[in-house]
């Protein structure tokens, strides 16, 4: 932000507190899933959270459109994140 000269506040106080509620009840609601699923189950629902939180930002926040590159982005790191270990 700094290299950018982007303020700290910069009237987007309340889009930061909104998504930070919105990522806690996310891992309140994933950690209360493991009384109804398996581990297994409830890390896949972990690993796919960048997805749902993409097509949120897309449709909800201005100007944080989901567009190729970004696409590209996730399926790459959602395939690193795939790779069997060495």
């Amino acid at each position: 932000m700094k290299l950018r000269r982007i303020a700290l506040f910069s009237g987007s106080l309340l889009d930061g507190l909104i998504v930070g509620v919105l990522f806690g009840v996310a891992f309140g609601l994933l950690y209360l899933s493991l009384l109804y699923t398996t581990a297994s189950s409830a890390w896949i629902l972990l690993y796919t959270t960048p997805f749902f939180h993409a097509v949120g930002a897309h449709y909800f926040l201005e100007g944080d459109r989901l567009n190729l590159g970004k696409g590209v982005g996730l399926v790459l790191a959602f395939g690193g994140g795939c790779l069997p270990p060495e």
